[in-house]
């Protein structure tokens, strides 16, 4: 037992507020093929990669053109943009898949107080 103690990698001290890339962590996690819809400034795929998933690759659906920003300036273009979640066809979903995660944030500036232009995702359906 006391071999295998020895054989343990020593860890760094020293801790980033950067994601590791994926491609430099061994996981034993599965690579990932992720749909994020309403993405904001792209958390969900800050959050996976702290958690040391392998991203094969990431599809968002953002239309905020500040967060857009956001999101461009700290993953370099690795998050692959769709536009808006009200133009992603059958066909899309069929040429991204297989997704093996989506997941979303559902759209709050029609319920936030300080909007005082609320309009929601459905508004051009009435």
């Amino acid at each position: 037992m006391a071999g295998n103690r020895s054989s343990k990698k020593k860890v760094d001290g020293n801790k980033s507020t950067k994601p590791s890339s994926s491609k430099s962590r061994k996981s034993k996690l599965p690579r990932l093929r992720v749909l994020s819809l309403f993405d904001g400034i792209g958390t969900g795929y800050y959050t996976l990669l702290q958690l040391g998933f392998d991203i094969e690759v990431i599809y968002a659906s953002e239309i905020d053109k500040d967060a857009l920003m956001v999101t461009k300036y700290h993953f370099s273009g690795k998050i692959k943009q769709l536009g808006s979640v009200t133009e992603i066809t059958t066909e899309m979903l069929d040429q991204i898949s297989p997704i093996n995660l989506l997941f979303g944030g559902s759209p709050c500036s029609d319920l936030s107080g300080v909007n005082y232009r609320k309009k929601d995702l459905f508004s051009n359906y009435e």
